[in-house]
């Protein structure tokens, strides 16, 4: 077990993706409410905020979080922000992400 580092939200949601063999990026959110990532590419870097969500996106108390690939640096991050409306950032390749998408809020169950 690694200690990657502090300033996380205790008890947050967590996700892990990797788009090859030597890379792995880990999600998840921070007390001040923002998404954080950390890489490990035969080492851990430190926690760092995601570049176009550390100003503009909060999430809520006890999102969900879930992060997946679609292929090489195409990272896409999904979370519900405190008005429970789902938000998506993506990335394009290089760590750069997209502007916010705001993909509205979920039906309620049996609705």
């Amino acid at each position: 077990w690694w200690k990657i580092g502090s300033g996380l939200q205790p008890g947050a949601a967590i996700s892990a993706v990797s788009y090859n063999a030597n890379n792995l990026e880990v999600y998840t959110f921070g007390t001040d409410h923002r998404v954080y990532k950390t890489v490990w590419d035969g080492s851990w870097h430190g926690w760092k905020p995601v570049q176009n969500l550390q100003s503009v996106a909060l999430a809520a108390d006890n999102s969900p979080l879930a992060v997946e690939t679609r292929g090489s640096n195409l990272i896409d991050v999904f979370f519900l922000n405190p008005q429970n409306r789902v938000l998506m950032d993506a990335s394009e390749g290089q760590g750069l992400f997209t502007p916010l998408i705001d993909l509205g809020t979920p039906p309620a169950p049996n609705s």
